[in-house]
């Protein structure tokens, strides 16, 4: 199903094509709106019933694709791209009608803040999917260690590592060397399992701490995580790490933040608007 609907490479639209490409387009919606926007077609589109069947539509998309294994691409395919460009495009219109009708800051204000929030989400995590890269690398402890390679990884053994791999097995050189120092195992007291795994990593010269669920942060827009341990001869010799690259994860967060301050403040403007009638 997922090849009949076809895929977008997000990566053809890595920084700053993607970025041109959402310019290029608000734009275009802009001068639209600004022509047509008492055409019945128009006002259509900048309804609230096209809102909610794009709303209901993404929604059920993300239900049946996140509920089905064998749909995990659906967010690529080009029925659910086409579904968040068009609810990108109607954000934009009902921004752009808003703005160009601005009458009252307690009410104009609110609805753009909660409208150009969800728009900022939408955008940078369909603009920031092609410059977002998930990398794996392999860590030995000792320098000794014979070089191998990992099947999951294609990641060298060396002690001192300053590549990684992403998941089609294409290399990628890290700005900054990576070497294991140290494994730390927290076991059970009733029955030795495991409970928790924690490495001490030297990033360059800074030694720090990563655990099951506590990465790292290098740097702003980049993580290293903790996958699992790599077992040689028969102990825990190495360790898998996932190196994430979001450049764009606070833009998506302002945009999270704007549209939760903006529900509140929509809310506590009507609240006070019922209480006055």
């Amino acid at each position: 199903m997922q090849q009949a609907w076809g895929h977008i490479d997000v990566n053809a639209f890595a920084f700053p094509v993607g970025l041109a490409i959402g310019v290029a387009l608000t734009a275009l919606l802009f001068v639209a709106e600004r022509e047509y926007a008492h055409r019945s077609w128009m006002r259509k589109l900048r309804s609230t019933r096209t809102a909610v069947i794009l709303l209901t539509l993404v929604t059920l998309f993300s239900i049946v694709g996140g509920s089905f294994p064998q749909l995990s691409g659906f967010t690529t395919s080009l029925p659910f791209v086409a579904l968040l460009l068009a609810l990108i495009a109607h954000l934009t219109l009902v921004m752009v009608h808003r703005m160009r009708h601005f009458t009252s800051i307690r009410r104009d204000i609110p609805f753009l803040v909660l409208h150009g929030g969800l728009w900022l989400a939408l955008f940078s995590g369909m603009a920031g999917a092609g410059d977002t890269r998930e990398l794996r690398t392999l860590l030995m402890q000792d320098a000794s260690t014979e070089a191998a390679t990992d099947a999951s990884t294609e990641a060298s053994t060396d002690a001192v590592v300053q590549t990684a791999y992403d998941a089609r097995g294409h290399r990628f050189p890290l700005s900054y060397s990576l070497r294991l120092q140290q494994i730390d195992i927290e076991r059970s007291e009733q029955d030795g399992s495991p409970v928790q795994y924690e490495v001490t990593l030297l990033v360059d010269s800074t030694a720090c701490k990563v655990s099951v669920n506590h990465p790292y942060a290098v740097n702003w827009y980049e993580d290293i995580y903790l996958m699992d341990l790599h077992t040689a001869g028969g102990s825990e010799g190495g360790c898998i790490l996932l190196i994430v690259q979001q450049p764009w994860k606070y833009v998506t967060l302002a945009g999270i933040l704007m549209l939760l301050a903006g529900a509140v403040w929509n809310l506590q403007t009507r609240r006070k608007e019922e209480t006055n009638v």
